[in-house]
């Protein structure tokens, strides 16, 4: 995720998981995991903390959103959110989405898995499995440097690739076609620096 701001780096924030901060179980028919519907969450319990949310095949398909969970999170007083992929299908790409709210998106499954175990130890429940306290600490750092590992950074879905999107071990090439690019669909420098609810936000 590209423009992100972090939190103060000098503090540390507790972490809250969206299915632990419910007002109500009946509402587990809404999927709080994906953190779309702020009004099924307690704000009592988010307010100035990291919320920790779900990231799946809804974000995919678009029955949940990058957006949807930048508004709950704002609505709830959190101070950012992360958002950790619990599956990746072959094929899946994760499009920079810039909103103005610290927030990370964890695409690497079994760090997102390091994650939810660590939160889970950090925080104490009683026999029911209800939260007795919130223990798990971190903070969101600033990751306006793209990482690249050992492959061709993405382009949109619907943009050609070029004939050879793929190399002799059936892996990512390390070349990606078109050699140059025009502006279109996700330019990074057209991204004000806290987000989409900016007026000199440019499309």
């Amino acid at each position: 995720m590209a423009c992100t701001t972090s939190t103060h780096l000098n503090q540390t924030y507790t972490l809250v998981a969206a299915n632990d901060v419910l007002l109500d179980s009946s509402v587990m028919k809404y999927s709080p995991t994906y953190c779309q519907k702020p009004e099924v969450l307690n704000k009592n319990l988010i307010e100035g903390n990291i919320l920790l949310c779900g990231y799946s095949f809804n974000f995919v398909v678009g029955t949940s959103s990058i957006k949807k969970v930048s508004e709950t999170a704002k609505a709830l007083g959190a101070v950012g959110f992360v958002l950790c992929v619990e599956n990746v299908s072959p094929g899946t790409q994760f499009d920079p989405v810039p909103v103005g709210l610290p927030r990370i998106l964890i695409t690497d499954v079994s760090n997102s898995k390091e994650l939810i175990d660590y939160y889970n130890i950090s925080t104490p429940r009683d026999w029911t499995g209800r939260v007795k306290s919130f223990k798990g600490t971190g903070k969101i750092g600033d990751d306006l440097m793209p990482i690249i590992h050992k492959s061709a950074t993405h382009v949109a879905l619907f943009s050609a690739r070029g004939k050879n999107i793929k190399d002799f071990s059936f892996q990512e090439a390390d070349l990606l076609k078109p050699d140059i690019l025009a502006p279109g669909s996700l330019i990074w420098a057209a991204w004000c620096p806290n987000g989409t609810d900016e007026p000199n936000y440019v499309d």
